[in-house]
């Protein structure tokens, strides 16, 4: 395939990410377009919401003439029952058939739309609890709303009440002739209570004094069942238990204090895992590791790391501390030695550091550290050269993604800093800066589209006199594919020796087909510079197209791209990319 033809069947790809994939008849298992609506045309949020209520219908296989005239009433049903949901009680749903083909029609009349005019809490004293919810007088009477300002009025109630006994539960009063609806909830309540004696039952191998951090109470603090929901999503959390049983009394009426017994089941504390991967440019790769997650008894995560290919091979070991000096903080060190030989350079690397990290709120937490490292670097026709790199280090991630494997939804951003001093002499000192973006929405149910940009920048020192393994480089499976192994960016005497400044960019159309199988196409855009910023100037182009296979464990990756633009330092028209988990 040429690459004019190949360029075309992106842009194919990405044409059809403008449609809506809920009406291309390959994203369905079966063909439902002799289904339609009439009656809310002009009213697409309505139609759209009843579409999706049709093709969920008919999504079963059909077998005989007796299934299809249930399944139509059935639909017909539905469909009311959904109208109702959103407030049109006096809706109305006719089936017509199609007379010159197979399939028909539901004709839909709204009717008048139901409103709230009242809305009250009892007991009366609870009424204040009202603002913030978002319920307003005016509002149609959707049955999804309803319920949220229910569960909001609950958790409201959970932050003031110590009450073992709690509920809130709702009516509604609806007059259908002046479309209006009186909305009630009810609050009942016990006594309040404090928590008593709290008991682990089954940790044997785990310190109490760690399982006393994950509580989030002190025996005689005021009882609230939000903070045992928080200590059970702790605990399971942690990875120590597969199991996370809590055990109150049936029974609070003459107790003043409530024990709490908590029983676990701890997961085998040890992990082994493997992965192989086959990349053009760099041949086959493996990775093995292995993992102790209560290596001293509370919780510390011991992990070594093998990977083994034929550009790197590198041995890593990793402990983690949970709970440095605040609950929110943990402490890791880490030491490696690596072997790295590319066109650029060969290296052989071996060092210590440390870090910090600490966690602000739900998605944003930050790190500081340091690494000394030792390496040998020898470039082309250069002498070879020592250098003993000290590099303190500060950084910061937001990251609302909703899976670290496969997001669907969410954003990653992540911005460091590492100055660098060699205590060899051999190199100025430098400061290493990078920034990235990553951004996953979920179009559909079968389409993600996705996006990465990566910006590098290095001050201080000439690219020259820079050791040649902290330099940027670009292209490759985890850069811009189409390209080999660091074959984007400045070259010299026919190997590539990397610059002061990096950018590079992706874009992915991920589309399912069914639960295990789905495709992708993607462009890959990058560059890098000798200058300090990046021009965005003779930028590199990739593109292609892949597919993957889903597991329990994250999916498989197989992508073929090919460089558009760029390509004079290529040493193949086409790049395979075989291994686990999304490019980014």
């Amino acid at each position: 395939m040429s690459k004019f033809s190949y360029f075309l069947v992106v842009i194919a790809f990405i044409s059809l990410s403008s449609c809506k994939a809920d009406h291309l008849k390959f994203w369905d298992k079966y063909d439902n377009r002799n289904y339609n609506i009439s009656g809310v045309e002009n009213d697409y949020k309505t139609s759209d919401y009843i579409n999706r209520i049709i093709k969920e219908g008919f999504s079963q296989e059909i077998e005989n003439k007796d299934d299809i005239t249930y399944l139509r009433e059935k639909v017909r049903l539905d469909i009311l029952k959904a109208l109702r949901a959103k407030g049109y009680y006096n809706s109305k749903v006719k089936y017509i058939d199609n007379s010159s083909s197979s399939g028909g029609r539901y004709d839909i009349s709204l009717g008048e739309i139901v409103t709230i005019s009242s809305i009250a809490v009892m007991p009366r004293e609870y009424n204040n609890l009202i603002d913030g919810v978002s319920l307003n007088i005016g509002d149609p009477l959707e049955a999804e709303q309803v319920i949220a300002a229910q569960k909001s009025l609950y958790s409201k109630m959970q932050k003031q009440s110590c009450a073992f006994d709690l509920d809130v539960s709702h009516s509604i009063i609806l007059d259908p002739h002046i479309y209006k609806a009186e909305i009630e909830f009810d609050v009942e309540q016990g006594k309040n209570i404090k928590f008593g004696a709290l008991e682990f039952r089954g940790a044997n191998n785990i310190k109490r004094n760690y399982l006393d951090k994950l509580t989030p109470w002190e025996e005689g603090s005021c009882f609230k069942r939000s903070k045992l929901s928080y200590v059970r999503d702790k605990l399971l959390g942690s990875g120590l238990f597969s199991r996370v049983d809590i055990i109150l009394p049936d029974d609070a009426k003459d107790l003043e204090n409530i024990p709490v017994i908590i029983e676990l089941k701890e997961r085998a504390p040890r992990t082994l895992r493997a992965g192989l991967s086959y990349y053009t440019d760099k041949g086959v790769g493996a990775v093995f590791d292995w993992e102790h997650r209560n290596f001293l008894g509370s919780g510390e995560r011991l992990k070594a790391d093998l990977t083994l290919s034929t550009l790197e091979q590198s041995l890593k070991a990793n402990l983690t501390k949970p709970y440095f000096l605040r609950s929110d903080q943990n402490l890791s060190v880490h030491s490696f030695i690596r072997r790295k030989d590319t066109d650029a350079f060969e290296s052989l690397s071996t060092g210590v550091g440390f870090g910090i990290k600490r966690k602000f709120s739900k998605y944003l937490s930050a790190d500081i550290g340091a690494d000394i490292e030792i390496t040998r670097i020898d470039e082309g026709n250069k002498p070879s050269d020592n250098f003993g790199l000290f590099s303190p280090m500060i950084s910061a991630v937001y990251d609302s993604r909703n899976d670290k494997l496969d997001p669907i939804r969410g954003y990653l951003f992540k911005v460091s800093s590492k100055p660098f001093i060699d205590a060899l002499g051999k190199s100025d000192p430098f400061i290493k800066n990078k920034l990235g973006a990553q951004s996953y929405n979920k179009i559909s149910d079968k389409l993600v589209l996705a996006g990465r940009v990566n910006i590098g920048s290095i001050t201080g020192s000439g690219a020259q006199n820079l050791p040649a393994s902290q330099r940027f480089y670009a292209g490759g499976g985890g850069s811009i594919r189409g390209f080999g192994y660091q074959e984007v960016g400045p070259y010299e005497k026919g190997n590539p020796v990397g610059g002061r400044s990096l950018f590079e960019s992706s874009f992915e159309m991920r589309f399912k087909a069914n639960k295990t199988i789905g495709g992708v196409a993607f462009i890959d855009i990058g560059q890098v510079y000798d200058e300090i910023i990046p021009s965005f100037k003779n930028l590199s182009i990739g593109a292609g197209i892949g597919a993957r296979y889903y597991t329990d464990f994250g999916p498989l990756r197989f992508d073929i791209g090919v460089p558009l633009q760029g390509d004079d330092n290529s040493d193949a028209n086409f790049q395979i990319y075989i291994s686990i988990g999304q490019s980014f």
